[in-house]
């Protein structure tokens, strides 16, 4: 047992159980939510971010064996974002060069960014096209593209 009360077997696999570091497209989506928070509110971050995380699990790029429960948490995702606001405070970020890059590859170029975001969870979507209905059993029913998730639309004046 080690002093935390924890036994040597559950230290071990804590360890080794170390989320990977973050890929180039997972920071670009958190950069994506840095830029789009700017002026929301508490509930609107809490809300993206859970999307954000969302998409980040089902991005599949890393090996399910060497991710934890926490893997891309919400808070994760949040805190990884504000990674970024430093950078834009003009401070810098020890050991994280990767945020780096995409930091200079996108800060003046938020189309470009939210094209790259909307890229990487497109190519996700494709390969798991059964977690998204396009079609929709109502007629007057639209999609519309709001945050990287697909809600539907009634028309006007529809009686249900």
């Amino acid at each position: 047992m080690t002093p935390s009360g924890h036994l040597a077997s559950d230290c071990e696999q804590m360890t080794v159980k170390r989320n990977p570091n973050w890929t180039q497209d997972e920071l670009i989506l958190a950069l994506d939510l840095y830029v789009r928070s700017e002026g929301q509110s508490h509930s609107w971050i809490e809300r993206e971010s859970a999307i954000v995380s969302q998409q980040l699990g089902q991005l599949n790029i890393h090996d399910s064996a060497k991710i934890n429960d926490m893997f891309r948490s919400p808070e994760g995702v949040w805190r990884r974002s504000r990674y970024f606001e430093r950078l834009d405070r003009g401070e810098g970020i020890d050991g994280r060069e990767e945020y780096v890059v995409v930091w200079k590859k996108y800060r003046n170029e938020p189309l470009r960014l939210t094209d790259a975001a909307m890229k990487i969870v497109e190519r996700q979507s494709i390969r798991n096209k059964s977690n998204i209905a396009v079609k929709t059993k109502r007629k007057d029913e639209h999609l519309r593209f709001e945050s990287f998730v697909l809600f539907p639309i009634c028309g006007s004046g529809s009686k249900g």
